[in-house]
């Protein structure tokens, strides 16, 4: 500009020296614009505000122009940084919000079991910590952490030890009440899941306790009845003397059904002991249908050839797969047949149980494996059952990560029901849920 100065007036220079300074605030520092602002001053003085090339100033109403456009410098200076800075905060704000949202998002599908450690791994992974520990307890801090406490209602419920650049003292203060809230909701989960489950341990030992009365008092009455015709009735003819002899037989053995069922459940309660291993199916079904009390003639066996073998706890499964025989044998007509048939899946085997019946109610089929639970026709045809066989043949099956269903009247033939269960071909992955 100097070397075409004599058609380059001050007024000119002066607006381009502004714009230069306009693009020093808006793309670099304050300070650099500041000193922008007065280098440009400077060379305005110098190359355009007469006399030339001396930094004198002759005309007093030069000194007012210069001023003010040193004045004007600084202030657009000044803007243009502010402006930046505020617009630099925004999306640095926009960029917190957004990683506030995720790590909230990730601790509200966190289980209440594992939200301490979650807490930790998704603050190192979101906001670039180096370290980060959750403490309930009066330890004294790291030498270098920075204490962030939890507080929710007015008390200090736990704190964070962060490690690491900080992120910032509003976007902290949200951490802090976003993981207090969290811890909060995890302690409410757990002492709502140990209400509900006191609950449900009183209704279940309130049901068990009126069940079992019932069904002990019934065969006990009868074994009584019995061994006291034994006793006192002289006399008494061998055909009577049979009769009474099979009544207490008969009586004991469901008083021995009954409390192997209530052993089976309080075992699936506690965790099943599998001792899984390589079985036949074929011996499997011989193997429930030696547990069985009813004639299993009516049985109709259909299997594929060849059948694979199945990796499951013999023992405990021909117990479940006798409970379904022994409820699709009671529960349908004495002059029909039971069929059961294998069908090879990618999944497993699927061990299936038809038989002719009443309809299963859709409302009633989510039901069917609950314990103590029993349907209508059920307690006419056998009115002293528990209602525990089908809950403990679901357990055992569950303990075998397989699974176990009442197929729906919508896919059968009328009046018919069908109940299947899945075994693995394997040994599962992991541990098996209970």
């Amino acid at each position: 500009m100097h070397g075409v100065s004599p058609r380059v007036n001050s007024s000119t220079a002066g607006f381009a020296y502004l714009l230069i300074v306009l693009l020093f605030a808006a793309l670099r520092s304050l300070p650099e614009a500041l000193a922008a602002a007065l280098l440009a001053t400077a060379a305005l003085n110098y190359f355009f505000l007469p006399p030339l090339g001396t930094f004198t100033i002759a005309d007093p109403q030069n000194w007012i122009a210069l001023t003010a456009f040193l004045i004007t410098a600084f202030i657009a200076s000044r803007l243009a940084a502010r402006a930046r800075r505020q617009a630099e905060n925004a999306q640095r704000q926009k960029q917190d919000a957004q990683r506030l949202y995720e790590f909230a998002r990730g601790l509200l599908l966190t289980s209440p079991e594992s939200i301490g450690p979650e807490i930790e791994r998704r603050l190192m992974a979101t906001f670039a910590y180096s370290e980060v520990r959750l403490r309930e307890d009066e330890s004294p801090a790291a030498e270098n952490a920075r204490q962030l406490w939890l507080r929710l209602g007015g008390q200090a419920r736990a704190r964070l030890e962060l490690e690491g650049h900080p992120v910032g003292d509003e976007t902290e203060q949200a951490i802090a009440g976003i993981c207090a809230i969290a811890l909060e909701r995890a302690r409410a989960q757990h002492l709502a899941t140990h209400a509900q489950a006191l609950r449900e341990s009183e209704q279940l030992k309130s049901a068990l306790l009126d069940a079992v009365t019932h069904d002990l008092r019934t065969p006990l009455t009868s074994i009584r009845a019995a061994a006291s015709a034994l006793r006192y009735a002289a006399g008494l003819p061998e055909t009577e003397r049979s009769d009474m002899i099979e009544i207490i037989e008969t009586e004991s053995e469901k008083l021995n059904r009954l409390l192997e069922d209530l052993v089976q459940m309080a075992s699936i309660q506690g965790g099943l002991g599998l001792e899984p291993q390589v079985v036949e199916i074929e011996a499997l079904l011989e193997s429930a249908r030696a547990l069985l009390t009813l004639d299993s003639s009516r049985l109709k066996i259909r299997l594929p050839s060849p059948l694979p073998r199945i990796w499951v706890d013999e023992r405990l499964v021909s117990r479940a797969l006798a409970q379904l025989l022994d409820n699709a044998l009671v529960y349908s007509p004495p002059e029909s047949w039971v069929e059961f048939s294998a069908a090879i899946e990618p999944d497993g085997v699927v061990l299936r149980l038809r038989n002719q019946s009443a309809d299963l109610p859709p409302e009633l089929r989510p039901h069917l494996f609950e314990r103590f639970f029993r349907g209508e026709i059920a307690r006419h045809l056998r009115p002293r059952g528990l209602g525990l066989g089908l809950a403990i043949a679901r357990g055992i099956v569950l303990a075998h990560s397989g699974a176990i269903w009442a197929e729906a009247a919508e896919n059968l033939p009328p009046d018919t029901v069908e109940f299947a269960l899945r075994l693995p071909l394997s040994p599962p992955a992991g541990p098996a849920p209970q």
